[in-house]
């Protein structure tokens, strides 16, 4: 069963990402109806369609845009938050630059909801995405993902509370103070 979800996404995935509009369109659809019908049995195809997805949210096109937040809203219903978290961890440090602030107030809404039960794979998997996104926020970034890296600092503080501190850099340590001071 496994083996034969594999083989079919690998093909899927190239669809996913095609150039015709329509095709792009129909197979987001398609992985629309099929994310509450697979359910936990997509766990291990979530990593490969998270970086077609995450460019398809950069797409011109307000209804693949619009069909690919629907995935992904599906996909934070029907799966474990365990399984999103390095998948969006990935997308939020490696991400299409117009899909990241999304993915980033994903990944801080799965972080927060994780951590009470899972602290050493949130810590694992979210802080070196922070403190990414705060080098890059400091630097340069939208005002869109620098908006979205201030939610995920206030998020992770929340939960994590002085050790967020802690665990920083000396570097990072401003940059945290001047995100949840602002």
């Amino acid at each position: 069963m496994l083996f034969s979800l594999l083989q079919i996404f690998d093909k899927f995935l190239l669809r996913l990402t095609d150039t015709n509009s329509k095709v792009n369109l129909l197979a987001l659809q398609t992985l629309r109806d099929m994310v509450p019908v697979l359910g936990s049995g997509m766990d291990p195809v979530v990593a490969s369609i998270m970086q077609p997805l995450t460019a398809n949210m950069a797409s011109k096109n307000k209804d693949i845009q619009n069909t690919t937040i629907n995935v992904l809203d599906l996909l934070m219903s029907c799966l474990e938050y365990a399984i999103l978290l390095q998948p969006f961890a990935s997308q939020a440090q490696f991400g299409n630059p117009k899909g990241k602030p999304d993915i980033v107030r994903r990944l801080a809404a799965v972080a927060v909801e994780l951590y009470p039960h899972k602290q050493n794979l949130v810590t694992r998997h979210t802080l070196p995405v922070l403190w990414h996104l705060l080098n890059e926020s400091s630097v340069s970034g939208s005002s869109e993902l620098r908006a979205a890296t201030q939610e995920f600092v206030i998020g992770l503080y929340s939960v994590m509370g002085q050790s967020l501190y802690d665990v920083a850099d000396i570097k990072y340590r401003g940059l945290l103070q001047k995100m949840l001071h602002s």
